[in-house]
C-alpha cells in the first residue's frame, strides 16, 4: 500500500513538472469586442472584416462612423489592418499592417465632403493586450512616430491652388489603456510622450502662405471616464450623467514653443510666438458639474505686424491661472459655482513700452490682475439637455437664478496703482424673467497710487488736465481717504439695497 501511494505521488509529481500547455485567456475576438462596444456606445458604428490564420487574426476595412445631430452629417475614419497574434502565456500581441494609414472624413449636408489622409511611421513599437474578456488592458511603447498628411479632398472646391503639409515627429511614446465592461464601461488610461516636434505650411488661393512649428518636451496625460452601457445620446447628455457619466482628465507638458509665420506675396505679413515652461490642466465632469483647473508658469508671447509695426511687441508673464466651476444639472437646492482667473508677473517687453512711454516715466514693475469670485445657483434646467434648453429660450423661460455671489478676491495692480476689493452679495430674482435679478449687500473697496499715476499720465501729455479733474471728482464721489493715514490711498464701501438703491460710504448715488 505505501509503494502504490509512493507510484502515485511520484507519477503526479512528474506530471505538474511537465510542461502544461496554456490555453489563451484573451481571444482577439474579445479585444475587438471591447474596441466596439465603447465606440457604439458613444453613438457611432463600427465595421471591418477578419482572416483568422491559426493563432492569427487579421482585421480589415476598419471603419468608425458618426451621424451628427440634426442631420448635420456624419464623420468616419477608416485605418490600416490590424493583426492580433493570440500568445500562449494568453496576452495578444497587436501590430499594425505597414504602410499604417488613417483617413479621416467629414459628409456635411449641403456643404460636401471633406477628407485627409495621415501616414504614420512607426519604429520600435510594441503594444501587448492582456487580461480577461470584459476587462482588457493594453500597454505600448512607440520609440519614434513620425505623422505626415499625404492628401487633401473636399467636393465642390477648387484645391489646386490650395496646399496644407502637416508633419510631426514623436518620440518615447508609452500609455496603458484598461477597458472594464460592466454596467458602466470604464476607461482608464495615461499616455507619456518623451518630445514631440509638428511643422506646417499652408497656401491658399489669395496669396497667403503661412508656415508654422510647434514642440514640446515630456508631456504625461491621465484620463478616467465612465460611460453608461446602454449608451448615450449626443443632445441629452444630462441622462447619461444621471446614469453615470463622468470624466477625469490630468495633463502636463513641459517647453511647450509654437511659431507662425503669415507672408502675402513674399513679405512677412505677421510673426509670432509662444513659449511656457510647464502647463498643467485638469478636467473634471460628473452629475455635479464641470470644473477646469488650468495652469501655466513662465510664458512668453511676442508679435511682429509686418510694415505696420515691425519691432517685436512682446510680453512675459510669470503665472496664469484660472478655475471655473460650473453646475450643469437642475435642481431646487442651491449648487456651488466659481470663477477664478489670476496672473501674476505680467512683464510688458521694451518695443511696447517704446510706444507710449519711451520716457519710462511710469513705473515698470510687474503687473497683477486677479479676480476670485464664489457663490451659489440654482438650475431650473438640465443644461445639457439640448433640446430643453433651446425650447426653455425660445419661450422666454428662466433657466437659473443666482442666489448668492462672494468676491473673495480682487486685485488689479499696475504702472504704480493698485486697486483690491471683496464683498459679499445675494440676489432678488422676483423680477425674472421680465427683470434682471436685483443683487444687494457691500462691496469694500481700496485703491492706493491713482492720484500719482493721473499726475504722471498729465506730465506724459497722454491725459489732459480737464479729463483729470473729471477723474478725481469721481474718486472724491465713491472714495473717501484711507483711515490709515496712507499717503494716496482711498477707500469706498459700496452697499447695494433690496429696493435698488446704491450708496458709497453712505452716500446715496441712485
Amino acid at each position: 500500500m505505501f509503494q502504490s501511494t509512493r507510484c502515485r505521488l511520484l507519477v503526479t509529481a512528474a506530471l505538474l513538472a511537465a510542461p502544461q500547455p496554456l490555453l489563451a485567456e484573451l481571444s482577439a475576438a474579445d479585444f475587438w469586442a471591447a474596441q466596439t462596444t465603447v465606440l457604439n456606445t458613444l453613438g457611432g458604428e463600427t465595421t471591418s472584416s477578419f482572416v483568422r490564420e491559426g493563432n492569427v487574426e487579421t482585421r480589415s476595412d476598419i471603419n468608425f462612423s458618426f451621424a451628427l445631430p440634426f442631420d448635420a452629417g456624419t464623420i468616419g475614419m477608416s485605418m490600416t489592418d490590424l493583426r492580433l497574434t493570440e500568445n500562449d502565456d494568453g496576452s495578444l500581441t497587436m501590430e499594425y499592417v505597414e504602410p499604417v494609414r488613417l483617413d479621416l472624413s467629414a459628409e456635411i449636408t449641403g456643404e460636401g465632403r471633406f477628407g485627409v489622409g495621415i501616414e504614420l511611421e512607426l519604429q520600435d513599437h510594441r503594444s501587448v493586450v492582456t487580461g480577461e474578456p470584459g476587462d482588457i488592458t493594453l500597454d505600448y511603447f512607440v520609440g519614434q512616430m513620425t505623422l505626415s498628411v499625404t492628401d487633401i479632398e473636399a467636393s465642390g472646391d477648387e484645391l489646386d491652388d490650395m496646399l496644407l503639409k502637416i508633419s510631426g515627429d514623436f518620440s518615447d511614446m508609452s500609455g496603458q489603456t484598461n477597458i472594464t465592461l460592466g454596467d458602466l464601461i470604464a476607461l482608464a488610461a495615461t499616455t507619456s510622450i518623451g518630445s514631440q516636434k509638428i511643422e506646417y505650411e499652408f497656401t491658399d488661393p489669395t496669396g497667403g502662405f503661412v508656415t508654422g512649428t510647434g514642440g514640446a518636451g515630456q508631456m504625461t496625460t491621465r484620463g478616467d471616464v465612465d460611460l453608461p452601457s446602454r449608451g448615450m445620446d449626443i443632445m441629452n447628455l444630462a441622462a447619461a450623467l444621471q446614469q453615470g457619466l463622468r470624466f477625469t482628465v490630468d495633463a502636463e507638458v513641459v517647453d511647450y514653443t509654437n511659431g507662425q509665420t503669415t507672408r502675402v506675396d513674399g513679405e512677412v505679413l505677421a510673426r509670432q510666438i509662444t513659449e511656457t515652461a510647464e502647463q498643467k490642466v485638469r478636467y473634471n465632469f460628473d452629475h455635479n458639474g464641470l470644473v477646469a483647473d488650468i495652469l501655466a508658469r513662465d510664458s512668453y508671447i511676442e508679435m511682429t505686424l509686418g510694415p505696420i509695426l515691425p519691432a517685436p511687441l512682446s510680453a512675459r508673464i510669470a503665472d496664469m491661472s484660472s478655475v471655473l466651476e460650473l453646475p450643469v444639472s437642475a435642481s431646487e437646492d442651491p449648487q456651488d459655482m466659481r470663477i477664478q482667473a489670476n496672473m501674476e508677473g505680467l512683464s510688458l517687453g521694451e518695443g511696447i513700452w517704446a510706444m507710449f512711454d519711451p520716457g519710462q516715466a511710469l513705473p515698470r514693475d510687474p503687473a497683477t490682475v486677479s479676480l476670485d469670485l464664489s457663490g451659489k445657483v440654482r438650475n431650473l434646467v438640465d443644461w445639457l439637455n439640448f433640446p430643453q434648453v433651446q425650447a426653455l429660450f425660445e419661450s422666454g423661460g428662466v433657466p437659473a437664478e443666482p442666489l448668492e455671489m462672494t468676491v473673495n478676491q480682487l486685485e488689479i495692480a499696475a504702472v504704480g496703482a493698485r486697486l483690491q476689493g471683496s464683498g459679499d452679495l445675494e440676489f432678488d430674482n422676483s423680477a425674472m424673467p421680465a427683470g434682471p435679478p436685483i443683487p444687494f449687500g457691500t462691496v469694500d473697496l481700496s485703491l492706493s497710487g491713482a492720484n500719482g499715476l493721473i499726475d504722471t499720465l498729465i506730465a506724459m501729455g497722454l491725459v489732459q488736465e480737464a479729463d483729470a479733474m473729471g477723474a478725481r471728482m469721481m474718486m472724491g464721489i465713491v472714495a473717501v481717504p484711507d483711515p490709515s493715514g496712507a499717503e494716496d490711498a482711498l477707500v469706498s464701501k459700496i452697499e447695494m439695497t433690496r429696493d435698488g438703491q446704491i450708496l458709497a460710504n453712505g452716500q446715496r448715488l441712485k
